[in-house]
């Protein structure tokens, strides 16, 4: 069989599994093969002509997207100048100290408790609120008169944490981040025990659309304000 003819038979009126298979490596390196040549004629012919042979690339969402006037540039000094006076200025610049409450939807079950525990170990100076019947106004508003600066708030649905809500005292603002895919440390093979250092938020380098998203928002800065003072 000719390799014009092999290119085009069709695989699967064959019966036999070997045989079938064989075929199939074989027009796959035609198919390579093919390819290459044109690739050199290709090449040979821009020479000829005197064109320079330059690589294609390939076409993205990212690259072919048109500019959004929109996006905040992060080192506008006008921007710079806003957050030398926003409400996480003062703990950013570390003239004042985190002070978080973290509690949870009403009647939490185990999976809550054991989260919170992990939680409080990671923000420094949390502290746990017993959420029994109160309210999130009345929360906060004695959240607000003793100091607190951050309130989380856990909410869990069919024993399933499913959402977090994150309220900046005394005025805000406040955010609101789905979970999805929980797993605590003891469900982690090989885990190792919790140390105490400083711990890092990571609110970069997630793709294009993401960073322009986080850029001129309060959403970094909120994480930053849990942390510790001069956090970064």
């Amino acid at each position: 069989m000719e390799d014009k003819d092999l290119l085009s038979y069709p695989t699967s009126s064959i019966k036999n599994k070997l045989k079938r298979k064989e075929i199939y490596t074989k027009q796959k390196k035609l198919k390579t093969k093919a390819k290459l040549q044109k690739r050199k004629r290709n090449k040979i012919e821009a020479e000829r002509l005197g064109e320079e042979c330059k690589k294609k690339v390939a076409k993205t969402q990212d690259n072919t997207k048109e500019k959004d006037e929109t996006v905040v540039d992060p080192e506008d000094e006008e921007i710079k100048g806003e957050e030398d006076f926003d409400e996480f200025s003062e703990i950013l610049k570390g003239e004042k100290e985190p002070k978080v409450i973290i509690t949870s939807s009403y009647k939490p079950t185990k999976i809550m408790y054991d989260f919170i525990l992990e939680f409080l170990r990671v923000i420094p100076r949390s502290v746990y609120y017993q959420r029994k019947n109160h309210e999130i106004k009345k929360i906060v508003e004695e959240c607000s008169t003793k100091g607190f600066t951050d309130i989380i708030i856990i909410n869990e649905d069919s024993k399933s944490l499913n959402a977090m809500t994150h309220i900046h005292l005394p005025y805000g603002p406040t955010a609101y981040y789905k979970l999805s895919s929980v797993k605590l440390s003891k469900d982690i093979p090989n885990c190792g025990r919790p140390i105490n250092v400083k711990p890092e938020v990571i609110l970069n380098n997630f793709g294009p659309d993401w960073d322009n998203v986080l850029q001129g928002c309060s959403v970094p800065s909120l994480a930053l304000a849990l942390i510790s003072k001069g956090a970064e």
